[in-house]
């Protein structure tokens, strides 16, 4: 299954580059690093994940922020998480779940609590990304901090006529995250269809600056 398969193969790698955005290790990212970190710090955040997969990139960020709290790095204060994941693989919202129900002892013995909801998303389709957003306002109480995460996604929006197809879903979700105290991130290998010129980063970079304008 096409599904399992990525899981084994590629699960490490996106957790790992999650994991290097918010720590910063190679020093080249430190609006990154520091924008993930006073999210994460304390209280209450929603995180929409779109698409999560089987949730590597959400989960890398709090089991680093977990690691962190245990080591002292960081102090251990309450933090809240909803996470509204959206997924087209009912396969991979099937691990998310079960991955989430393994690390949840860890994650609350550093004070995280973490309830979570997955959706199916089609992000080719308006409805199917109202439907999402819906979900993660209804998650989102009064001030509460929003955290939009886009992880892997170029491949599928490599393929023909994806990503234009894509672009009005894409604005919608930051759109959602526009605002004071709201982060999203982008997170992608470096392949050329990611990060040469002409490719997907430079392409959002216009959406993004559109609807953070503010």
């Amino acid at each position: 299954m096409e599904t399992e398969q990525h899981f084994a193969q590629q699960f490490d790698n996106s957790a790992a580059r999650a994991q290097f955005a918010l720590s910063n290790v190679t020093g080249d990212v430190i609006s990154v690093s520091n924008a993930l970190i006073r999210a994460l710090s304390g209280n209450t955040i929603c995180i929409t994940d779109a698409p999560c997969g089987a949730g590597a990139a959400t989960y890398a960020f709090l089991c680093a922020i977990a690691e962190l709290r245990a080591h002292s790095v960081f102090p251990r204060m309450r933090l809240d998480v909803f996470m509204i994941g959206g997924e087209i693989s009912d396969y991979a919202r099937t691990i998310a779940k079960e991955m989430l129900s393994e690390l949840r002892p860890y994650l609350e013995s550093q004070a995280i609590f973490v309830e979570a909801e997955f959706h199916p998303w089609d992000v080719t389709i308006d409805l199917s990304t109202t439907d999402l957003m819906n979900a993660a306002a209804r998650a989102s109480k009064a001030g509460c901090k929003r955290l939009v995460v886009v992880a892997n996604f170029s491949g599928f929006l490599s393929l023909p006529g994806k990503l234009k197809a894509s672009k009005p879903q894409l604005a919608e979700l930051f759109r959602y995250s526009s605002g004071a105290d709201h982060v999203a991130v982008w997170l992608e290998p470096q392949m050329n269809f990611a990060t040469s010129e002409g490719g997907l980063f430079p392409s959002i970079a216009q959406w993004a600056k559109d609807s953070w304008h503010r």
